[in-house]
């Protein structure tokens, strides 16, 4: 990040999101690389901000959405609308019509799902999500897959799924997983893919794509291992030429790529309000909190912490807290740093993916600016929400 933490809140407010743009440019184009001629559709519930959204369309990715309103972001960002599918779970009646309506593909995940489809888009083509009964992750509550997830229809099940979607006229066209979230290891991801590929096997001739979901994560810790997304999708292109050529089918590939696009360009700025010694801890208090970061709260998620304003500071084993009324919001437990003191800027990084967007105003605090740094230039992608904004 080639600019002045100090000028950027001085310009801003703190705390701030800062983008990378150089860094976002990079993932994009990684990722693009190694699955080339695959169909990657962004998951916009990562970071839906609108000038992301714009950018990653340019790289040529397609969208995956969760809302009416996701469907619309991408479209108003420019992904080709046949190219931005949705995919819900227990979806009302009148979601499944609005996203109709707006044209994007729909994938349901239960029986249930299949007839309220049916009632609002009669003989329409769509997807199915499938449980095969494998999950992965990097934390209980992001596992998507197995027999403790909400989601898709269980594969034992599938066959009288399809048989229901006939009944009520509707074409069932692909069929689709997602096991988890933040997986590092490739053998994980091809083993769900595995998975995908036997249940799709039992009705090939139906099915003229096969998404294999996302999951696809990104060292949070220093000196973890990146997943080697090569060896993936390379096992995604075996695995289904030889699908292929045993069911006498050629379906489309597809991926969910979420986090790993967009979580290393970002950093959470924020300024140290109170550092102080109680109960053999030493707290350092921040502006900001679980309220614009939710990810430790909520997953005993880990992001590297840096205090850009004093560097060689003498290390200190430290728990990093937020402003909110709330015994849980902690950002960093035990962790070594240099010793801020009240005012330094500490960055907390590779918040770019489920940050703002899972951003909140509880406690009535407001949420913060984002800015995208690019070429020596930092753009206002998103005002600072006002005070006039939460009471109004």
């Amino acid at each position: 990040m080639n600019h002045a933490p100090a000028d950027l809140l001085a310009r801003f407010g703190s705390p701030l999101y800062a983008y990378d743009g150089a860094v976002l440019e990079s993932a994009l184009a990684a990722f693009g690389g190694a699955f080339a001629g695959i169909d990657a559709r962004y998951a916009l519930k990562a970071n839906a901000n609108a000038v992301l959204l714009r950018r990653i369309a340019a790289a040529g990715f397609g969208a995956d959405a969760v809302s009416p309103a996701e469907v619309r972001a991408a479209q108003i960002a420019g992904f080709p609308n046949p190219r931005i599918s949705y995919t819900g779970h227990a979806t009302a009646r009148e979601e499944l019509a609005a996203v109709h309506a707006l044209g994007a593909e729909i994938t349901v995940d239960s029986a249930a799902g299949l007839q309220r489809l049916a009632a609002v888009a009669p003989g329409v083509a769509c997807g199915l999500r499938v449980n095969t009964g494998v999950g992965a992750g990097h934390h209980s509550n992001v596992i998507t897959g197995g027999a403790q997830s909400k989601f898709g229809v269980p594969v034992a099940e599938l066959g009288a799924a399809l048989e229901l979607a006939d009944s009520l006229g509707l074409r069932v066209v692909g069929l689709h997983q997602h096991v988890g979230s933040g997986i590092l290891a490739a053998n994980a991801l091809l083993a769900a893919a595995d998975a995908l590929l036997r249940a799709a096997a039992l009705h090939a001739q139906r099915f003229t794509w096969i998404d294999f979901g996302g999951g696809f994560g990104l060292p949070y810790r220093a000196g973890e291992a990146a997943l080697d997304l090569g060896a993936v999708a390379a096992g995604l292109r075996e695995r289904v030429a030889r699908f292929a050529a045993q069911n006498g089918v050629h379906p489309q590939v597809r991926v969910q790529p979420g986090r790993i696009l967009v979580a290393a360009c970002g950093t959470l700025l924020t300024r140290v309000t109170e550092v102080k010694r109680a109960h053999e801890t030493v707290w350092v208090a921040t502006d900001t909190g679980a309220h614009h970061l939710l990810r430790p709260m909520l997953y005993d998620a880990h992001h590297e912490i840096e205090n850009l304003s004093r560097p060689s500071a003498p290390l200190t084993c430290v728990t990093v807290t937020g402003v909110l009324c709330e015994s849980g919001d902690v950002l960093a437990r035990a962790r070594m740093l240099p010793l801020p003191c009240e005012g330094d800027i500490l960055a907390i990084r590779d918040v770019g993916a489920y940050g703002f967007a899972m951003a909140s105003t509880y406690n009535l605090r407001a949420r913060p600016a984002e800015v995208l740094l690019t070429d020596g230039a930092a753009q206002l992608i998103r005002v600072r929400e006002t005070e006039a904004d939460l009471l109004r």
